[in-house]
């Protein structure tokens, strides 16, 4: 089995640049590409019977990154696996991990609006997915354009 290198995006706060890195990353590897989209569930709401989250749910915009994401990739030539799963980010990613042997980089993005009080969450759960991931966890944060030397 070769490279492989998982960006896993939060869809209901998507950091594009993860995107970008990862794919550049599995460029410059000759690796597979594995985007997971994690859709937030609301407690009210039922997942669709077929399990698929629509492109509606992920709304227009990045629907359009995925798929310029994948034709970039297939232009590239390479290979490029979605998954979506509904649940909480963390725990889907800490799952998604345990179930697919063999990935060398996990890449997350912190979105700008992002208030400091969720470092800490964020910190935790970085720390829980290294216990159990022994590859390398990049943290890709979006540029806040108004913050002067960032």
């Amino acid at each position: 089995m070769g490279k492989r290198v998982l960006v896993a995006v939060d869809l209901e706060a998507p950091v594009s640049g993860a995107i970008t890195y990862a794919r550049e990353l599995t460029a410059r590897l000759g690796a597979t590409l594995l985007l997971l989209g994690v859709a937030g569930q609301p407690a009210n709401h039922l997942p669709q019977e077929s399990g698929a989250v629509s492109s509606v749910e992920l709304g227009d915009r990045l629907w359009r990154r995925w798929e310029e994401t994948v034709l970039q990739c297939h232009q590239e030539r390479l290979e490029v696996e979605i998954f979506i799963v509904v649940g909480r980010f963390w725990e889907e990613v800490g799952r998604f991990l345990g179930a697919q042997p063999g990935i060398q980089f996990l890449v997350v993005g912190i979105p700008r609006a992002s208030p400091v009080k969720d470092w800490g969450v964020v910190e935790f759960a970085l720390k829980s997915l290294k216990r159990q991931f022994s590859g390398e966890i990049l943290v890709v944060r979006e540029h806040d354009p108004g913050l002067e030397g960032d």
